[in-house]
């Protein structure tokens, strides 16, 4: 049995804030599936994030006049919702697919009327039922409560509480049409089914056995044009209207729309008004309480057809004549889904022309087919946020590709307050007609903007402008810029002011420049800075990634380009802060490079083909681990947007990618400044591209991207992290590297190392060492893993002298070194704090005739023999762990007389005395919780 108390400090793994929310969106045509309550209200769903400016994922209700019913949410709707009906209690089925490792799976639920799952309702299928690459459409609900589904090539159904009717037949589509999805699924008063696909118009029995008494139309088309039944629906003496495009049904003339008796034969007494031509195609029909029926409209145009006018309503009478009591909206553009409430009104889906402005929204037109009302409920999905700055007075400014910031109209550039709510003194009117790709706040508080945009706010601008601080634009800068006829892609202040840019462009207001200008602080064309770049053969112009101003004035280049000012340079250079080339630097061959971060010792972070550091001369630091990166779609550079170097000298970065040498990581991740990976920093990662990091002065991170989720917690486009600090001492037996101990032993009697990892409950074995060794496993190498380890306290031929025995987790390199003596216990660890273990071992006092001491030698600092802390009494046991949790080794003992743990804290040099145990204990001490501070645990 295993015994664990709170560790001596609580040190928390870093999280999403909270208390910051800023919900960054995009408009989107949401609002296009729907079906209506008996009460009026309006279930939407799919294909949205957000509502009203409120979080709502895939499916929300409204109030008859748009506004959100803020009693209904379905927080636990993590799946594509495709389809939804309304019980008769008011409980909604609804159907889709979720989407995992390229493959769509098909899911069914219910909601209760507030909108939480109901528990009650669980569906299942039987083994060989496969609703794998399937979606589910719920399409009837039977007067016994059971439910029409359809997905993975069968119609089925369910029983009330969502198991499988097995007393079901399955119906093939392959009945219908092979390799197609259905149409429509229809239950008829009598319990039989007609489902319609194409062509084919079917009837079925209750127990969905095939019905051959029912006559299925046969369909002709005119030869330019591809025949289709499109929509139908029964009237109340069970005659079929179908609609759709065609010309003939059973060798009669009908265009478009027909009647079939109930047994499927044409009903000749039903003859339409010819008002729809061939070239517009019949979407939908509903049969109306009075007998009347609706249909819609969209126009075709094939050649050699008469043109259809298409995205109308038009009403017949119950004989087939033509209603002209109701007239189709003028200003109706184009419709989607429609439905009949009690009233008979229209509730659509659709275009209009409003105010001399093309809107796509839900409006409700009277039984005459005028617009009644246009109900103004806004939907959304996650914008992308590409850049961000955060201001002196931590105020931060996002930009990119959005339109609305917590419901807040707000096109691709915004500005928040502290606490993640939008700051509405910042006004850019109607904002940049295309994306922002990068932003720059001055001392002064103005911003310098470079993107794919023409225009702000209604004025034309050359793809790169500055903004005053409340928003407006700053004319003196944009009368000074009149043209830049490529991409800025990087932007960097001087201290004197001026401006650094960089991208892919060759004049500046129509006067040369390779890819790279400085402009004066007021906006215009520097002429004394014109370093000249060249690139491949086939390319006139270099591509320049990143512009880097350091604190002597010097400026770092990084890009795509073989040469500057005529001389051989590739892809990286240092300049002098005239142009000139700074010849000192010299980076040799090397990849494109898209980053250049300045280290505070000088050195430099560069992104190539992988990340490397190189000192100040241009030449490779071989102390830094190169990390490489890889993503769905290919590897290297291109899956890396944001770098960050935090004061201790760990890196944060963002991109695409979902693998940082190999080890799965979503998109964030965190190095330490040796290059290697930190494995407790956010492993779940965000779920779609983090863009843009920044720093806060508290240290917290902001970061942007087109992600809705990051640690699976809900954040649309941006989000603050709460980061902890970068954990340099690796939790003891932690052999996979993701943060907490592994359970694992080591069996004498064959040498043989058995693990069992935390990270995917993986089996490991490896034999290495002797019976009679002590194990000493730690982290060595500093590659964030525990490497497997033996201390030998006597050698054949050395004496008194001790050997570790180390296989580096790395490169799986056998390393013996010298260390200890006969007697000693291996007490290895990080003692000094720089994320390496260091050999340790503890002399107990009776071996000296003195004192018990632990001794280390630091890696941190070369030469340096051992180090001695003298600590514990003779008979104590060591215990190794970092109690205080300061990212040091503490010296401790566990003392079985009186079963008490004596800890001597390395933080501050303090004491613990603490009695947990019972006398014979064993003392087993570890990260159990994954806090960063080691545990105290005792084995009884």
């Amino acid at each position: 049995m295993v015994l664990t108390s709170v560790s001596a400090v609580k040190a928390q793994l870093s999280q999403v804030d909270l208390s910051f929310n800023a919900l960054v969106s995009k408009d989107t045509e949401g609002g296009g599936n729907f079906v209506l309550q008996s009460d009026g209200k309006i279930i939407v769903f799919g294909g949205f994030q957000i509502v009203n400016g409120v979080l709502r994922n895939q499916i929300t209700r409204l109030n008859s006049d748009g506004s959100l019913d803020n009693s209904f949410n379905c927080a636990a709707c993590d799946f594509e919702i495709t389809s939804a009906i309304v019980q008769a209690d008011g409980k909604i089925i609804v159907a889709g697919s979720s989407f995992s490792n390229g493959t769509y799976t098909a899911r069914i639920s219910r909601l209760n009327t507030d909108g939480s799952i109901d528990s009650t309702f669980a569906v299942s299928f039987p083994e060989n039922f496969n609703q794998l690459n399937s979606r589910a459409t719920v399409a009837a609900i039977q007067s016994d409560g059971k439910i029409l589904v359809a997905s993975g090539g069968f119609i089925y159904r369910l029983n009330a509480n969502g198991t499988f009717d097995d007393t079901f037949t399955l119906i093939s589509y392959q009945i219908l049409l092979s390799s197609e999805f259905l149409g429509k699924i229809f239950v008829l008063p009598d319990g039989k089914i007609l489902v319609s696909r194409r062509t084919i118009l079917r009837r079925f029995n209750s127990d969905g056995t095939f019905d051959p008494t029912f006559e299925s139309p046969v369909l002709t088309g005119g030869g330019v044009f591809t025949t289709l039944i499109s929509d139908f629906d029964v009237q109340s003496d069970g005659s079929i209207i179908i609609v759709g495009r065609f010309l003939k049904i059973n060798g009669v003339d009908r265009v478009n729309i027909a009647r079939l008796l109930p047994s499927g034969s044409i009903d000749s007494s039903f003859v339409p008004a010819n008002v729809i031509p061939v070239g517009e195609i019949i979407n939908r029909v509903k049969v109306l309480s009075n007998g009347k029926i609706l249909v819609s409209t969209g126009a075709v145009n094939n050649p050699g057809s008469p043109a259809g006018q298409g995205n109308r309503f038009v009403r017949f009478n119950s004989d087939g004549s033509i209603d002209n009591s109701f007239v189709s909206p003028a200003n109706l553009t184009s419709i989607g889904r429609w439905e009949v409430d009690s009233l008979d009104r229209i509730l659509l889906s659709g275009g209009f022309i409003v105010g001399g402005t093309s809107v796509v929204t839900l409006a409700r037109l009277n039984t005459d087919g005028s617009v009644n009302s246009y109900i103004n409920a806004n939907f959304g999905v996650g914008g992308s946020v590409s850049t961000l700055a955060i201001q002196a007075d931590g105020k931060v400014v996002i930009a990119g590709d959005f339109t609305r910031v917590g419901g807040v109209p707000r096109r691709n550039i915004a500005r928040l307050n502290a606490d993640g709510s939008l700051d509405e003194s910042f006004n850019p009117g109607t904002g940049f007609n295309d994306r922002v790709q990068k932003v720059v706040v001055q001392p002064d508080g103005k911003i310098i903007v470079a993107g794919f945009f023409t225009i702000f706010n209604g004025v034309a601008q050359a793809r790169l402008t500055r903004l005053n601080p409340d928003g407006s634009l700053d004319n003196g800068f944009n009368g000074f810029i009149t043209s830049v006829n490529g991409n800025v892609s990087t932007i960097a202040l001087q201290t004197d002011g001026k401006i650094l840019i960089g991208g892919l462009f060759s004049t500046i207001n129509g006067q040369l420049r390779n890819s790279i200008a400085r402009l004066n602080p007021d906006g215009s064309l520097d002429a004394n800075f014109n370093p000249a770049f060249g690139n491949f053969s086939t390319f006139e112009n270099a591509f320049i990634n990143r512009v880097l101003v350091q604190p002597d004035g010097k400026i770092m280049v990084g890009g795509s380009f073989r040469g500057v000012n005529g001389v051989s340079r590739q892809n990286l250079v240092r300049l002098n802060a005239d142009g000139t080339l700074d010849a000192s630097f010299d980076a040799g061959l090397i990849f494109a490079a898209r980053f250049v971060e300045l280290l505070p010792d000088g050195k430099y972070l560069v992104l190539t083909d992988r990340l490397v550091r190189l000192n100040n001369n241009g030449t490779i630091d071989g102390t830094f681990q190169a990390v490489s990166f890889s993503g769905n779609l290919g590897g290297g550079a291109d899956t890396v947007n944001a770098i960050l170097v935090e004061p201790d000298g760990s890196i944060i970065i963002g991109g695409s990618f979902t693998a940082v040498n190999g080890i799965p990581r979503s998109r964030l991740v965190r190095l330490r400044a040796n290059g290697t990976l930190d494995l407790t920093f956010f492993p779940t990662g965000a779920n779609d591209l983090v863009n843009a990091i920044e720093r806060q002065a508290d240290g917290k991170i902001i970061i942007g991207g087109s992600f809705t989720s990051v640690e699976n917690i809900t954040r649309l486009g941006v989000a603050r992290l709460i980061v902890s600090p970068v954990r340099t001492l690796i939790t003891p037996f932690d052999f996979d590297g993701d943060g907490r101990a592994d359970i694992a032993v080591f069996r004498p009697s064959n040498g043989v190392w058995y693990e069992l990892r935390s990270q995917n409950n993986s089996f490991f074995a490896l034999q290495f060492g002797q019976s009679t060794d002590l194990i000493a496993p730690a982290d060595y190498d500093g590659d964030g893993k525990t490497d497997i380890a033996v201390f030998r306290g006597t050698v054949a031929g050395a004496g008194n002298f001790a050997y570790f025995y180390i296989i580096n987790s790395s490169d799986n390199s056998f390393v013996p070194v010298q260390f200890g003596a006969t007697g000693d216990v291996p007490v290895s660890g990080d003692w000094d704090g720089d994320g390496k273990a260091d050999l340790a071992v503890y002399r107990d006092g009776s071996l000296t005739g003195g004192q018990s001491a632990f001794f280390y030698r630091p890696s941190s600092v070369p030469g340096v023999n051992f180090r001695t802390i003298v600590w514990g009494a003779a008979g104590d046991k060591p215990v190794l762990g970092d109690f205080d949790g300061d990212r040091k080794i503490d010296a401790a003992v566990f003392r079985s007389v009186n079963a008490t743990w004596y800890i001597l804290k390395s933080s501050d040099g303090l004491t613990i005395e603490l009695a947990f145990g019972l006398p014979g204990d064993i003392p087993t001490p570890a990260d159990f919780d994954g806090d960063g501070a080691t545990n105290i645990a005792v084995f009884r």
